[in-house]
């Protein structure tokens, strides 16, 4: 878990400091603007407190620092996948093959696909890692839950079970 977490803090970090109020990032036909690369590093920022969280929440036995960066990992596990599809979507990569004789030989087309295809399994790949990383997390959740159910004492257990039907009589009143 403690890697997962390292990982994520140090890409949420360079969200952070790659960020650009004022330049407009521009890369072979991608253009990020200035107002993309601030919400991209507001949501790195989010991260790095969610990462926090989960530390402490780890470190002490908590289950909702837990459940914040869970959710904040769920959000961004759909965010990762909406950009990836969205990569593939697009035919950018074809603006990065160059027309030579090596692309006439073979075929500007096939060239074309084959980088697309790359880029859609790097980006599959990215999105299997990612969705490890949201099954650890929630594995480990579960398993501060248990623990913390698990210490409880008989007591305790009884006057939760009576607090929980009071609140369900309550409900269907």
């Amino acid at each position: 878990m403690l890697i997962i977490l390292g990982i994520h803090a140090f890409f949420c970090i360079c969200l952070v400091a790659n960020a650009s109020s004022v330049v407009e990032f521009s890369y072979r036909g991608i253009k990020i603007s200035t107002n993309t690369q601030l919400a991209l590093a507001t949501w790195g920022l989010l991260g790095v407190l969610a990462i926090t969280a989960a530390l402490v929440g780890w470190s002490q036995q908590r289950e909702f620092p837990m459940a914040v960066y869970f959710w904040y990992l769920f959000v961004t596990t759909i965010l990762v996948t909406a950009l990836v599809f969205w990569v593939a979507s697009t035919d950018w990569e074809c603006s990065l093959v160059q027309e030579d004789l090596q692309s006439q030989r073979i075929g500007f087309s096939f060239l074309c696909t084959v980088l697309s295809a790359a880029v859609l399994l790097v980006g599959l790949a990215i999105v299997a890692v990612v969705l490890f990383a949201l099954y650890t997390i929630y594995q480990v959740q579960a398993t501060i839950h248990e623990s913390v159910l698990e210490s409880l004492s008989e007591t305790s257990r009884l006057l939760l079970r009576e607090k929980q039907n009071e609140i369900s009589k309550a409900y269907w009143s």
